[in-house]
């Protein structure tokens, strides 16, 4: 399964970021009082996203420890879900 989105994993959080860049860009005074509603979350949900990617590109790398970056993958997602469903 991993194999068939990696060409497309870049892409897929690069979308979230842009949102909030997006905001901030059109709607300043939106952003600023969305952020200081949501500032825990939207922290957790990039580290989430953060963890999420080191351990997919570290997946493939890894031989003997495929499993840790498996889990790291599995908590950076929950993270990352959770965090969007609090928003």
């Amino acid at each position: 399964m991993m194999n068939s989105i990696a060409p497309f994993w870049d892409g897929n959080e690069t979308w979230l970021v842009l949102g909030g860049g997006g905001l901030f860009a059109a709607f300043p005074v939106a952003y600023g009082i969305i952020m200081t509603g949501l500032y825990l979350p939207v922290t957790a949900m990039l580290f989430g996203l953060i963890m999420r990617g080191v351990a997919f590109e570290f997946r493939f790398k890894a031989s003997s420890r495929r499993h840790v970056w498996d889990t790291f993958f599995f908590v950076g997602s929950v993270v990352a879900t959770f965090s969007q469903g609090i928003m």
